[in-house]
């Protein structure tokens, strides 16, 4: 059911220089531009685009800022139908690269990416690789709470939500884009500081514990999710294979299982010494302190 994609060229690994492979794309637009050749309407992509310029072009100064513009706009020609930013912390400077756009004829929604700040170990690390221009007031914020990690939180939800009323009403984006990094409360706080969710919706969602009932990951596969509660011990620190061996398994195979041990299983292993572990009946299911990444 996939209809959105962000096209993305993707970083390097640190330390290196990008390049792409052999028979590969050059850029994102390569991607833009083959996902409408090969699928023409069917997704609606997005590509990314950097208020300040982007760390390895233009704030690494090997191209000028109109040259990413311009770039950007190939993007959009090539297919692309909005735009999700770089993180930022200077409002000013978003709206000036939103007016940018719109002088070179690009006219697709432009989303600024919101970056609450959490942490100043966490804020520090990615303004250093992203290279962002840092405002005054912000620093001194944060230089005023460095002892205070509940109130560095709270300030960045403040400074986060302040930047999206301003963006919204300076009427420069239908919407924004929140980069979570996998924390929903400042995003709720962010969502209840606008006035778009009940403040008391803002509580942590339910912890992992509750959300994941068995001590390994949940398999993707249809029907297995839901019917697996128990796994034999012995494949503890082989749950690929183990996950592989069992992939024909029926719903009903797991429910006996569960139901009546391993002894009554249908075949997945290869000899003696497996198939005896496994009709001891020896397993872990849900509520085992064991866990199998």
């Amino acid at each position: 059911g996939v209809r959105n994609i962000l096209a993305l060229r993707g970083d390097p690994p640190a330390g290196q220089e990008w390049q792409a492979c052999e028979g590969g794309f050059e850029c994102a637009r390569d991607l833009v531009e083959y996902i409408r050749r090969e699928h023409g309407d069917f997704f609606c992509i997005g590509v990314a685009g950097y208020p300040e310029g982007h760390p390895a072009g233009f704030l690494d100064d090997k191209c000028s800022f109109d040259d990413e513009i311009a770039y950007l706009k190939s993007k959009i020609d090539a297919g692309g139908e909005f735009i999700v930013t770089q993180m930022f912390f200077d409002v000013d400077l978003f709206l000036k690269f939103v007016a940018a756009c719109r002088a070179a004829g690009i006219s697709v929604p432009i989303l600024p990416g919101i970056l609450p700040i959490t942490t100043i170990p966490g804020f520090e690390k990615m303004t250093a690789f992203c290279k962002s221009h840092i405002p005054p007031e912000v620093s001194a914020a944060l230089e005023a709470r460095k002892h205070d990690p509940a109130a560095v939180a709270a300030y960045g939800i403040e400074l986060a939500a302040e930047t999206c009323a301003k963006i919204l009403a300076a009427g420069a984006s239908p919407g924004v884009h929140i980069y979570t990094l996998n924390q929903d409360g400042p995003t709720r706080g962010i969502l209840a500081a606008l006035g778009l969710i009940d403040s008391h919706a803002s509580a942590p969602l339910p912890t992992r514990a509750a959300t994941r009932p068995t001590p390994w990951r949940p398999s993707t596969a249809a029907g297995r999710r839901d019917a697996e509660t128990a796994r034999p011990v012995h494949w503890l620190r082989r749950p690929v294979a183990y996950a592989r061996r069992t992939s024909k398994w029926a719903p009903a195979d797991f429910a006996a299982v569960a139901a009546r041990g391993f002894g009554e299983a249908p075949p997945y292993g290869d000899g003696a010494a497996e198939a005896a572990a496994g009709a001891a009946g020896a397993a872990f299911s849900a509520g085992s302190p064991l866990a199998v990444a």
